[in-house]
This record gives C-alpha cells, sequence and structure tokens, in this order.
C-alpha cells in the first residue's frame, strides 16, 4: 500500500539465494524478539511504524515478506 492507494511498488531488490531471503527474515525476527521455526513460521509484527509479514519457507514453499508503512 501506498498513500491510501492499494497498490504494490516494485522493487529492485532480488534475492539470488533463498538463504539470503531467509537470513533477513531471521535477522528481523531477531530484532524483534520473536523466535521462527518449522512449526512457528509466521511473523507479524509493528515496528517504528512499519507492518511487517513474513513467512519462513517450509516443506518447499519459498519465503515471502512483505513490509508495509503504516501512516499512523
Amino acid at each position: 500500500e501506498y498513500k491510501g492507494l492499494v497498490d504494490k511498488i516494485e522493487t529492485n531488490v532480488v534475492f539470488l539465494d533463498p538463504k539470503d531471503l531467509n537470513t533477513l527474515i531471521n535477522k528481523i525476527a531477531a530484532f524483534a524478539g520473536v523466535t521462527l521455526s518449522s512449526s512457528h513460521p509466521v511473523m507479524d509484527i509493528l515496528i517504528n511504524g512499519f507492518q511487517i509479514h513474513a513467512t519462513v519457507g517450509v516443506g518447499g514453499v519459498s519465503s515471502k515478506l512483505t513490509i508495509k508503512k503504516l501512516d499512523i
């Protein structure tokens, strides 16, 4: 979401290795004090006006990371 529009903004950030995305997700989780595991692979947190939703890939499913700036 951007300025009230429900559209996605493409970025130029590319993760060539899925492990790099998992590393970023785990670093964000550690900063927020959240523990991710195969039994609890989902994180939904709010940090400094940003909503961060991440899912660590388990069982062949790809990891996903979404960051939204909230107008607070």
